[in-house]
C-alpha cells in the first residue's frame, strides 16, 4: 500500500486538475496575442540552432571542423584508393597511393600483404617472331 499512495497522489492531483482542461471548446478560445516578430524570432532561433547541431554532429563524426557548402578549400588526401580488384568472393586486391607511392595491397579472409608497387610494368619473357 506504501507504493500506491505517490501514485493515488499523483493521479488525485491530474483529475483535480483536469476541469480547466476540459471547461474550454474547440474554437472558443481566446486569442494568445503573441506578435509576429516573436514568432519570426522563435523559427529563426530554431534554425539556427538546428544549423549547429548539424555542424556540431558532422565535427563529431569526421574529427575535423569543415564548413558545408565548399566555403573551405578541401584538404589534400594523404591515402588515395586507385583500383580494387576481387578475385574471389573472399579475397580481393586494391591499389592504393600513399603519400604519392604506390602500394599494393592484398587480402583475404585472413591475411593483409602490403608490397610496394613499381611504376614499370613487368616485361613478358616470349618470342616475338
Amino acid at each position: 500500500m506504501r507504493r500506491a499512495t505517490p501514485l493515488l497522489l499523483l493521479f488525485g492531483t491530474l483529475v483535480a486538475f483536469a476541469g480547466d482542461a476540459r471547461a474550454q471548446r474547440l474554437g472558443g478560445g481566446e486569442s494568445t496575442d503573441i506578435s509576429l516578430w516573436r514568432v519570426f524570432a522563435a523559427l529563426t532561433l530554431c534554425l539556427v540552432l538546428a544549423v549547429a547541431a548539424a555542424l556540431a554532429l558532422r565535427y563529431r563524426m569526421t574529427g575535423r571542423f569543415e564548413l558545408p557548402w565548399h566555403l573551405a578549400a578541401p584538404l589534400p588526401r594523404r591515402l588515395v584508393l586507385l583500383e580494387r580488384l576481387r578475385v574471389t568472393p573472399q579475397a580481393e586486391i586494391c591499389l592504393v597511393a600513399l603519400d604519392g607511392q604506390e602500394w599494393l595491397l592484398t587480402l583475404n579472409q585472413s591475411t593483409m600483404q602490403l608490397q610496394p608497387c613499381s611504376s614499370t610494368p613487368p616485361t613478358t619473357s616470349g618470342d616475338s617472331a
